[in-house]
């Protein structure tokens, strides 16, 4: 189930693309309109369908639209845009003039509708405002075509990269793919390059960054297919998304630990404040002279360090405010469960995050184990 929406946000700190498709998984009603770049756009939704698009940008009117497709010249333009009046829209009077084919004009206007949906996922700043409730009767007409290949095909025209790596995740958290993935892509044709990326998802659990070495895809593509496949709640975190700490399922109590041995010392994360939560190092403390199995020497690791390949790894999510105050109580907690399983904490990674409210932006704890 995917997190609720704010009816209003800013794009920096979610997405158009991430924001829409939440919006579509929800099965809303309403309007999304977006601004950015001094322009607005809005997105139409019924039952989680989008079904129409309008924009204030000129180079989005139907009219240019087919001028530079080749469809109409330019003085047949001229001709029917100096006829539109209230009521009487640039498609009906080109139809009518027979300069457009009735037939075509569906076409075109369901095109229109997918360029401007397509335009808003390039964006990286700005703001989206959500209003619910029934669609002014009259104004939409229906797209035919699959919310999947919609997201599929246009996360494919984005080329920045700032918008493709914060929308697709962070490159070394393992993803796997969500049980039944198939079935949110049946109304999609799903090309060469799209499929050969799912069959190595299929083999196991991958982080993006491993996903584009191990690949014959070029790491646009693997950026790009990502975004669109965790949009789409076909690809999810190893463990799944998290709101708080979660915790592994166990099927018998842990033993204690032999007479005399000491515990495996736990691996506090020390959040630097001053860096906005963005540098975290791992500090592990020194409980006993002796060597334990499986224990880290005291040392500093960077979140940035490399994890190791051929290890099972499990993802949990901890809020932002989770990491001050008694946090760190809860934190040892944490650590101290997941290593009776025998993982052991390989690397804290921040969460992309622009927020100017100030506030601490989620950390992802990686497990692994051999």
């Amino acid at each position: 189930m995917p997190n609720p929406v704010p009816s209003h946000g800013n794009l920096s700190d979610r997405s158009p693309c991430e924001v829409l498709s939440a919006l579509c998984r929800n099965g809303a009603t309403g309007v999304l309109t977006l601004q950015g770049g001094g322009l607005e756009k809005s997105i139409y939704l019924e039952k989680g369908r989008i079904v129409f698009a309008a924009s204030k940008d000129p180079d989005d009117r139907l009219g240019e639209l087919l001028l530079t497709r080749g469809l109409v010249r330019r003085e047949q333009l001229e001709e029917a845009s100096s006829r539109v009046r209230p009521g009487k829209r640039l498609g009906t009077i080109l139809v009518e003039s027979g300069f457009l084919p009735a037939a075509e004009l569906p076409r075109w206007v369901r095109e229109q509708v997918k360029e401007i949906v397509f335009s808003v996922f390039s964006w990286g700043e700005g703001a989206h405002r959500f209003e619910a409730g029934p669609l002014p009767s009259g104004e939409v007409i229906t797209l035919r075509i699959s919310t999947a290949e919609i997201f599929l095909t246009g996360l494919r025209r984005v080329q920045k990269w700032s918008v493709l790596r914060k929308g697709a995740g962070e490159i070394r958290i393992p993803y796997r793919l969500a049980p039944g993935f198939r079935e949110l892509l049946k109304d999609v044709q799903i090309g060469k390059e799209e499929e050969s990326l799912l069959l190595l998802l299929e083999s196991g659990e991958s982080s993006m960054e491993q996903a584009a070495r191990n690949s014959t895809l070029t790491t646009l593509l693997v950026y790009q297919f990502f975004f669109a496949f965790r949009v789409l709640g076909i690809l999810l975190p190893a463990e799944g998304p998290a709101e708080g700490i979660e915790t592994p399922r166990r099927e018998t109590p842990s033993a204690s630990p032999p007479a005399g041995e000491a515990p495996p010392p736990a691996a506090i994360p020390q959040v630097d404040p001053g860096a906005g939560a963005r540098t975290v190092m791992l500090k592990v403390p020194q409980v006993s002279s002796a060597p334990v199995p499986g224990a880290v020497a005291p040392q500093e690791v960077p979140a940035s360090s490399p994890v190791a390949k051929k290890r099972e790894y499990k993802v949990v999510r901890v809020e932002g405010e989770k990491l001050g105050g008694t946090g760190t109580r809860l934190i040892e907690e944490l650590l101290e469960t997941w290593s009776r399983e025998g993982y052991v904490l390989a690397e804290v990674v921040p969460a992309e995050s622009s927020s100017p409210s100030g506030s601490s932006p989620s950390s992802y704890f990686i497990f692994a184990r051999h």
